[in-house]
């Protein structure tokens, strides 16, 4: 299969990450998701609820992102409408594949503040519901996953979006997937992230390290080592940052590659 088939966009409401400047992004954003996603040649996205937004009923939204092939949607665990809602459009909209569970505080990336008795019962509900093949995912950042109070929340999951954040982190790279092992999640589909602002410091990731980043995710994919990529997002991809054109540029490039082994996360 083709590597873009691998690629997913993280998709936000149009000014999500702008909203009251706190992230320190200059311009404004009104890439929609589906738009994002064509700008990256992608057809998977994650669309992801924040402020509220996409607000339920989500069949109008679901319509919009009906002809991408794969789409995933985020839930609250800790919100029976959010799961409810869910699984009522994921029956009418059979691109539908999974749920998206956040990290509490999303770039934090802790999952410290939220019962997992109420992620496993999600996750049993989800499965009843839709069947075992439909997909709990969740998001965790990369240097959070050997801490020991997060193994209980990491397998509930079964695919694990790790997000990298910072250009410092691609020395440890391979240092994450042996972590992985060592707490018996070798088994575990993941889909490695990478943004395109460094939300912590307010600038930009540098693009050169976008190429050595998405390098490595292929190098890793071509391995069988992972099982997909992840575009952060729509909200910066309009907005004229050089990472964003970057990752557009190498998706071009690139995203024709071969890739072994057939549909997984």
């Amino acid at each position: 299969m083709k590597l873009r088939e691998k690629v997913w966009l993280w998709g936000l409401d149009p000014g999500a990450d702008h909203f009251g400047g706190e992230n320190g992004l200059a311009g404004s954003n009104r890439m929609t998701p589906m738009e994002g996603a064509y700008y990256f040649g992608t057809r998977n996205l994650l669309r992801v609820s924040r402020f509220g937004f996409p607000k339920p009923p989500l069949d109008n939204e679901a319509e919009k992102l009906s002809v991408l092939d794969r789409t995933v949607w985020s839930i609250d665990p800790t919100d029976p409408d959010s799961v409810d809602e869910l699984i009522r459009i994921a029956r009418y909209f059979p691109n539908i594949r999974g749920a998206l569970i956040l990290a509490d505080g999303e770039h934090r990336g802790m999952l410290h503040t939220r019962d997992v008795q109420l992620y496993r019962e999600a996750r049993a509900q989800i499965k009843e519901k839709l069947g075992e093949d439909f997909q709990i995912w969740l998001q965790i950042s990369a240097s959070k996953i050997v801490v020991e109070s997060q193994l209980p929340y990491l397998e509930t999951a079964d695919v694990l979006n790790i997000w990298l954040s910072t250009p410092q982190e691609s020395m440890h790279l391979d240092t994450y997937l042996g972590q992985l092992t060592q707490m018996g999640l070798e088994n575990k589909k993941t889909v490695w992230g990478l943004y395109f602002w460094n939300f912590a410091r307010k600038q930009i990731f540098p693009p050169a390290m976008v190429d050595v980043f998405l390098n490595k995710y292929r190098e890793w994919l071509q391995a069988g080592r992972i099982d997909g990529i992840a575009l952060y997002s729509n909200t910066l991809a309009d907005t004229k940052l050089s990472a964003a054109f970057a990752a557009r540029d190498w998706m071009a490039a690139h995203g024709d590659d071969e890739i072994p082994g057939g549909e997984d996360a």
